[in-house]
């Protein structure tokens, strides 16, 4: 095959000046490579997430007093105050709402009522409401959205299921959300990550929502309640 074109003379034209551009998929080994490096990167990044959790964790936590056996504790764990409680995005109804499980949490763990409050006060308790990240769960839709920490956004959110139940099942939920409001980024990073490379979305059973179940038990034990509720098991 000739450099050069003939012309309808039969005179030979210069070649034209063709510009070929190598494209890195058009090249297996060099897809390879780069798959390798990708691969290389999020192991890196998972063994420095799962490092950093180990040796920093996610500090002292707040421990419950045990409160379910005093009688006035006891009246208010086993009530629900909310039944008729409309469903409204209203954060002041909400709030007023959540009077009696606020009550219940002061006397259960000061620290995590002081957590509830500072939310209100920034305006980051969001009622009757999915977050928008509540694809990353693997749930079946009828499992009711009861309640919500969204680690981005730094927001609360309070689903409509969440009023049915008693005011002390509304206290150990809270507590539930406090924990994953203290799990580090590091943690969830390498727990995302391992469970996306796994192939498998994050589920009830990741170590972040058995952390949190754990503690909603520790919770639930304090106020005299049953070990965990059947449509709120992981």
């Amino acid at each position: 095959m000739t450099s050069s074109l003939i012309s309808l003379t039969g005179k030979a034209l210069p070649a034209p000046n063709v510009l070929i551009i190598r494209m890195p998929w058009a090249d297996g080994r060099s897809v390879l490579s780069a798959l390798k490096r990708w691969a290389l990167c999020l192991f890196v990044l998972l063994g420095a997430c799962t490092f950093y959790d180990q040796i920093m964790g996610d500090g002292r936590l707040p421990a419950f007093n045990e409160v379910g056996h005093l009688p006035e504790i006891h009246t208010l764990v086993h009530t629900n105050s909310t039944l008729d409680f409309p469903h409204t995005q209203a954060p002041a109804r909400g709030w007023q709402a959540l009077r009696q499980s606020r009550s219940l949490l002061s006397a259960l763990s000061p620290e995590i009522a002081a957590w509830v409050y500072e939310l209100r006060q920034n305006n980051r308790i969001v009622y009757n409401e999915t977050p928008a990240t509540l694809w990353l769960y693997s749930k079946p839709a009828s499992t009711p959205m009861l309640a919500a920490y969204e680690g981005m956004s730094g927001k609360l959110y309070v689903g409509a299921d969440f009023w049915h139940l008693s005011d002390g099942e509304k206290a150990a939920i809270l507590a539930h959300e406090y924990r994953h409001a203290r799990q580090n980024w590091p943690k969830q990073i390498s727990v995302r990550l391992a469970q996306y490379l796994g192939g498998a979305q994050l589920s009830d059973q990741s170590r972040l929502e058995y952390e949190a179940f754990d503690y909603e038990r520790q919770a639930r034990a304090a106020l005299g309640l049953s070990p965990l509720m059947a449509q709120h098991q992981p």
